[in-house]
């Protein structure tokens, strides 16, 4: 019964029968009147326990001071029903609760250990409702679960090791444990009483169909005195001998008593369609069977002969040679087997009897499956003589072909080798001509009048990526960019068509996609008659003296990609995760289904597949990170903060609030990156006069002001807060401030890149950011870097 803590009485039970009222006062000296107390207990050491709700208290040594410990502290919002206390042989103290798991406090009560059920750990322990928890004569831990069977505990390892219905055990609520003088065990369960000898783990079990008095058995309601074991709930009770009990022994024997093949029953001595007869004698007296590949599906019944309770008997059975382990079956008493192998195999069948006790011996039955004669060594010999019959004519054939065109190829090779010796006299003429500009740094290029190509230079291979073996007789327009406008090449041919020199700049295209700047100049080839029959073209690249003023620009682009990019890895990443927990949960539950497990497989296959792909995106966003290191915040500040005084005009002023703050593990150039940015963009909003306020400080996990956002968890931060007195943001732009390439500046005064940058390397410090503005009063940005520094898995 739950009462509300007030006095506890102490009172001697010899005489002179003296009794004490002892206040429950905690160490501080207040009451305990507040909390409702579930249950008492006195440890070996004399001191008082008492739990109440989600703490529980106990006294010093003088059982006067109560001292607490709250379980809510360790894992959070979680209800709890903390019920029973134990105290083991080594000193430790266990707790129990009803839905949140066990606890156990260590013998110099500093140090408390949690077991909790996760189903992804299957030598867990198997439940949160633990009902009870006690010690063999071994020293061993047990514990009773609700509706998880019961478990022991193996301290060197860490492990629970289950018994459950499957295993033998009466029922899969367990209420209470009881070690007899033999240190066997004998358990109340919500199906009866059940007995379990410690060194065979066989059980024997106590039901009312047995004569047993009652199936539900309460906790703490097992007594053994004088050899005798006294067993009761709410409708009375029942006594055992354990030491002279005759424990049922299973005797009987397990037939194999139906088999059906293809869905059809075979009967002794009754041929199939085809007149084949599987069975010379009945079923019980055959000891082997051989199936044909046409058999696609068998099913094999069995029966064990024991007539007490025969609804109770359990059944296990396994195909040697296919299978490793038996398949616990319950009472099912038949097995199917589908698209058999070729080969040999034993099936075992055994059963137990109606008190839980397994047959010492296998009933067998040897199966063949004889393989299809398309696998059979015979006709894999005459395949074999087929193939080198047709490979023989077929060489025969060839060698007769080969030998008929012999002459009329000596006629055409020599006709190729007059060929070849004149288109060499011929490329050694071309190059004679061309081997001046052969050697020209300047990519050449020589067209019809058409645009066609007719002729490109080494150094023009070197520049636009194409061989020259790809370009010749190709259109021009295989260089063409898209940044020139149709106009743009019309007014260029048309200046070149009548016959004058063009010169300027134009973006082409290399054959891997990359753009290239080329300063160009065409001049017009004319004929002995003085008509145009081909341009030349002289090219030189200028890319890498433009790509030096875009490099920056570039470079901000591809982070804020980059940034993107792995905000939806780790998005997607989520996604997978909760796919792949969910198959795990679906093969736990389905253990021995092998079609819904095949199904989980996949599933999980698919997961880690997509997990790969995340790891690639990831490894993307990470491209460009410089050392991390312990850095000092406030001295990364000084130094930006000097910086923006001397470049920032003299009509704004500039505040600056500074506490000493932790170092942290990080990158001062992410830092300076926050700090710059923030101050360049509150100098952009103002205009004329005005001011800039910058703060930085720590702040504890408690945040100042009472402020809270979403998604900031607890935790000690960096705080720094940038304010201006410019014009604002318009309230429908506050949503997209953060987006790469997205800014409220004029053309040519930003990229949109600033505060995309920013907000990328606050999610990487496990950090918040926030911005609060109103039109025409300011804008304030507020930055949350976790004191633990960049999340080293990022």
């Amino acid at each position: 019964m739950d009462v509300h803590l007030g006095p506890v009485m102490r009172m001697d039970i010899e005489p002179p029968y003296s009794a004490e009222i002892i206040p429950l006062l905690n160490d501080m000296g207040d009451t305990l009147y507040d909390y409702v107390g579930k249950n008492l207990y006195v440890d070996k050491k004399e001191r008082l326990w008492i739990i109440a709700e989600s703490k529980v208290f106990y006294t010093d040594s003088t059982q006067k001071i109560f001292k607490s410990h709250s379980f809510q502290d360790s894992i959070g919002d979680t209800k709890f029903s903390l019920s029973r206390f134990f105290h083991d042989s080594k000193g430790y103290l266990w707790i129990t609760d009803n839905k949140s798991g066990l606890f156990r406090i260590d013998p110099d009560l500093k140090k408390v250990k949690i077991f909790r059920y996760n189903p992804s750990e299957p030598l867990g322990i198997p439940s949160n409702g633990i009902t009870m928890v006690t010690e063999d004569n071994e020293g061993t831990i047990w514990l009773g679960t609700f509706l998880s069977g019961m478990a022991f505990y193996d301290r060197e390892k860490d492990l629970f090791y289950t018994y459950m219905q499957n295993a033998g055990l009466g029922g899969n609520s367990v209420y209470n444990i009881h070690f007899d003088k033999n240190n066997n065990l004998w358990v109340c369960t919500n199906r009866g009483l059940s007995y379990m000898d410690k060194k065979t783990e066989n059980f024997i079990n106590f039901h009312y169909e047995e004569g047993f008095s009652f199936n539900i058995i309460s906790a703490n309601a097992i007594l053994e005195h004088q050899d005798m074991l006294y067993i009761g709930n709410q409708n009375g009770a029942f006594i055992l001998t354990p030491y002279n009990q005759d424990i049922p022994q299973n005797l009987s024997r397990t037939i194999i008593s139906g088999l059906k093949i293809n869905n059809k029953y075979v009967r002794p001595n009754q041929p199939d369609e085809e007149g084949r007869i599987i069975l010379n004698k009945p079923l019980i007296a055959t000891e082997a069977i051989r199936l044909l590949p046409k058999d696609l599906m068998v099913t094999f019944e069995f029966t064990h002969l024991d007539y007490i309770n025969p609804e109770r008997n359990q059944y296990a059975y396994m195909l040697e040679g296919l299978e490793k382990d038996f398949h616990y079956v319950g009472n099912q008493n038949k097995a199917t087997y589908t698209f058999l192998p070729p080969g040999n195999f034993t099936l075992k069948v055994k059963a137990s009897n109606a008190y839980g006790a397994w047959s010492s011996n296998t009933t067998d039955l040897k199966i063949t499956v004889i393989p299809p004669f398309y696998s059979r060594i015979w006709f894999l010999v005459l395949i074999a003589s087929i193939i080198l019959g047709i490979i023989i004519l077929f060489y025969q054939v060839r060698t007769f072909s080969i030998r008929r065109h012999n002459e009329a190829l000596q006629t055409i090779n020599k006709r190729l080798e007059d060929e070849i010796i004149e288109r060499e006299l011929i490329e050694k003429e071309r190059l004679r001509l061309i081997s001046a500009i052969e050697q020209s740094i300047d990519a050449i290029m020589i067209t019809d009048t058409k645009g066609n190509i007719r002729y490109v230079n080494p150094a023009f291979d070197k520049m636009t990526g194409y061989n020259r073996n790809e370009v010749i007789g190709q259109h021009i327009r295989l260089l063409k960019s898209g940044k020139q406008t149709d106009s743009f090449y019309g007014q260029m041919w048309k200046m070149i068509g009548s016959g004058a020199v063009w010169s300027g700049k134009l973006i082409n295209m290399r054959s891997d996609g990359t753009l290239i700047t080329v300063e160009e100049t065409i001049t017009p080839v004319r004929d002995d008659s003085g008509e145009i029959i081909n341009y030349v073209a002289i090219m030189r690249d200028i890319t890498e003296q433009e790509k030096i003023e875009k490099d920056l620009h570039q470079a901000q682009k591809m982070q804020a990609i980059g940034t993107l990019a792995g905000g939806i890895a780790h998005d997607f990443n989520n996604i997978l995760s909760s796919i792949s927990l969910n198959a795990d949960i679906i093969l736990s539950n389905t253990y021995g289904q092998s079609d819904i497990q095949e199904d989980a497989n996949e599933i999980q296959v698919a997961a880690y597949r997509g997990k790969e792909l995340v790891e690639q995106i990831l490894t993307f966003s990470r491209q460009g990170e410089n050392k991390a290191e312990m850095i000092q915040v406030e001295t990364i500040f000084q130094s930006v903060n000097r910086m923006l005084r001397a470049t920032i005009p003299a009509t704004i002023q500039i505040d600056s609030t500074v506490e000493p703050c932790p170092p942290i593990f990080g990158n001062a150039t992410h830092i300076y990156q926050i700090i710059l940015n923030l101050a360049t963009n509150a100098r952009d909003a103002i205009t004329g006069t005005g001011k800039i306020t910058i703060v930085l400080k720590p702040i504890s996990k408690e945040l100042s002001n009472g402020v809270a956002y979403n998604g900031l968890r607890p935790d000690d931060y960096i705080y720094i807060s940038v304010s201006d007195t410019g014009k604002g943001i318009p309230k429908d732009l506050l949503s997209r401030v953060f987006d790469p390439f997205f800014t409220t500046k004029e053309v040519g005064r930003g990229t949109g890149m600033g505060l995309a940058i920013v907000h990328g390397i606050v999610q990487k410090y496990d950090g918040h950011i926030s911005v609060k503005s109103k039109e025409y009063e300011g804008t304030t940005f507020e930055v949350f870097l976790s004191q633990k520094g960049l999340n080293k898995t990022v």
